[in-house]
């Protein structure tokens, strides 16, 4: 799954964690940033050496793309065309919050999706609505692969927040329901809905996780962070097993064979 570089006989895992705020890792009223990309890239990269999951001479590299306050419904929102302009054409602008190096036309092995908590905020969209806009982003992902480069899309459920309200809860909950039973060719979900809960965590720890009610705190951005590459980790070992089980080779490490065989694992979402 890594894209080999010939010319110093090192692979790159490139990683796009892309979405609003909550990507962004934006807490304290928006005067300090702590993109749960941070605590990713750790894990993974920790996984790499005890797990031998990919070779380890492997760079990972991850890029954060989080704008505070984008609707994924576009227009009005920006959201599809930032991920065009990260997937197809060449981004004109550089984020400050970034990890590794920024480049146009990045092809991507991963692109970790987030997105739609605003649109319910709004009220005024529908989770029919907020859907397709976030299938379109997901779309343009998965179809910027090149020949060399296969790339997977990894969608963030809506986590809780600390309001109550009937409505919310109902349409964010369709809406996740709607997100986990999506399919398409190397197309994974993760449920941080579950995972991160607010309202069934004791006062002590919502202090500790939660900022504001609706973002987190920098120590809630690292949990973020390990549970994402958690559920990273999992497919990149169904992957591995796989492409061993496929290719009859039980000895090749990941970054040993084609990226077309990596990518033949049938999808699974839950």
């Amino acid at each position: 799954m890594p894209n080999n570089n010939n010319n110093n006989n090192t692979n790159t895992l490139r990683i796009l964690c892309f979405g609003n705020s909550l990507t962004a890792g934006y807490w304290h009223y928006g005067l300090e940033y702590h993109p749960y990309a941070i605590k990713l890239k750790e894990r993974l990269q920790q996984s790499i050496t005890e797990e031998e999951l990919l070779p380890p001479n492997t760079d990972i590299v991850i890029d954060v793309e989080g704008l505070p306050g984008d609707l994924a419904v576009s227009p009005p929102g920006r959201f599809l065309g930032r991920m065009e302009g990260r997937c197809i054409s060449p981004y004109p602008t550089i984020n400050i919050l970034w990890i590794g190096c920024l480049c146009s036309k990045t092809a991507y092995d991963w692109v970790i999706v987030l997105g739609g908590t605003n649109d319910l905020a709004y009220g005024t969209f529908s989770p029919s609505q907020i859907f397709a806009a976030l299938q379109q982003a997901w779309s343009t992902a998965l179809t910027s692969s090149t020949s060399n480069n296969r790339t997977n899309v990894l969608a963030l459920t809506i986590p809780e927040c600390s309001a109550i309200s009937d409505r919310l809860t109902r349409r964010r909950d369709e809406l996740n329901a709607k997100i986990l039973a999506h399919r398409a060719e190397r197309f994974y979900t993760f449920d941080l809905h579950s995972a991160l809960p607010y309202h069934s965590l004791s006062e002590n720890e919502r202090e500790r996780i939660w900022d504001d009610g609706l973002h987190l705190t920098d120590e809630g951005y690292d949990l973020m962070g390990e549970l994402v590459a958690g559920r990273l980790v999992e497919l990149l070992k169904k992957n591995k097993k796989t492409t061993e089980s496929e290719d009859g080779r039980k000895g090749k490490k990941i970054g040993d064979v084609g990226r077309d065989e990596l990518n033949k694992m049938a999808v699974t979402c839950r």
